[in-house]
């Protein structure tokens, strides 16, 4: 009855210790969990603030060049106009010199012609009147040659104009069409970076929901097995109290019964007739392994791990370990969707 008693409460012992335990790793288990969510959303973030730093910094600098560009080419305007302003400021100067020139030659004619007009007076009046004519002829053909030289310099300098403002307009449109370009290429690349970026997520999360859900299944199974322990426990208690207070009647009655002098010794050894099957924890791996073969074959319907292991007395993980290991010898097929197993 000591030896009983005693495995009794080792049993019981040995089952708070497992429960201990159990609830330490999942307690480990949602640490790890919060610890990986929170390492995901520090990546993200980084990651989008590198985005955007790179996005402006490129940003700026288009707006940089362009700004540069539309400068450099009022510069050009701006130099254009003052060379042409100066060449017409020259131009009138030069000509308005000439003219008093040869107004001035003109009145020193005149003079001379007053001073000489008493000598010959017609001779004079002739060779001034030519003289004037010959002058006024080569003022006009001086003035016409100036209106045209102005004229063709005006026309090279407007087409000069031109060329440099279509060279300007061709420069500008080659640069707005690299800068469109390069914003359609930047914008593809942006928008396969954020595909790959979400697919990867996605993946991840899948990955993280089916490892939490393993987890799950685990600590569900083995607080089942928990409980199933627990009730065992209770029951095997119960029977044995039971037990023990019908052989300590019987053993009284008996002694009432029997003659004086004569002990009447109880039965011990009915308790240890019923032998205990192994546990499915201290078989071996093979054995293990075709136990859950024969569960799977059992269910063509399909069967999770939790399942196998609350028949088994082992763990989710366990069980996905060992199925898995039957999947990869193409023994059972595994449901990536649902997570069962079938044969």
């Amino acid at each position: 009855m000591g030896t009983m008693r005693d495995q009794m409460e080792a049993t019981a012992q040995h089952v708070l210790a497992s429960r201990q335990a159990r609830m330490l790793a999942a307690s480990d288990v949602r640490a790890h969990v919060a610890a990986l969510l929170s390492t995901y959303r520090r990546d993200r973030q980084a990651m989008a603030s590198t985005m955007n730093a790179a996005f402006e910094q490129s940003r700026r600098s288009r707006a940089e060049a362009s700004r540069a560009e539309s400068d450099g080419t009022k510069r050009m305007i701006r130099s254009f106009h003052r060379a042409r302003t100066h060449a017409a400021m020259e131009q009138h100067t030069s000509l308005a010199s000439d003219r008093h020139n040869r107004s001035r030659s003109v009145a020193i004619l005149m003079d001379k012609f007053g001073e000489l007009h008493g000598h010959n007076a017609q001779q004079l009046d002739k060779n001034l009147k030519a003289f004037v004519h010959e002058t006024q002829v080569e003022v006009s053909n001086l003035i016409k040659r100036a209106r045209t030289s102005r004229k063709k310099m005006g026309r090279e300098m407007t087409q000069e104009l031109r060329r440099a403002t279509g060279a300007i307009r061709h420069e500008v449109t080659k640069a707005e069409m690299e800068t469109r370009n390069l914003m359609t290429h930047f914008s593809g690349m942006r928008r396969n970076m954020a595909r790959r970026l979400e697919h990867g997520l996605a993946s991840d999360v899948q990955e993280r929901r089916q490892a939490v859900d393993e987890l799950l299944d685990g600590f569900r199974s083995s607080q089942s097995a928990l409980q199933k322990d627990l009730q065992g426990a209770h029951k095997s208690w119960q029977t044995v109290s039971k037990t023990r207070t019908a052989k300590h009647s019987m053993a009284h009655t008996e002694a009432m019964k029997a003659p004086e002098g004569k002990k009447v010794v109880p039965e011990m050894g009915a308790e240890k007739k019923k032998a205990a099957k192994p546990k499915m924890a201290e078989m071996s791996h093979d054995h293990q392994v075709a136990e859950i073969f024969k569960i799977i074959r059992r269910h063509p319907e399909g069967i999770s791990a939790g399942q196998i292991g609350e028949g088994m007395g082992l763990s989710a993980l366990q069980v996905g370990r060992l199925a898995t290991e039957l999947a990869a010898r193409g023994k059972v097929r595994k449901d990536e969707t649902t997570r069962r197993y079938f044969p």
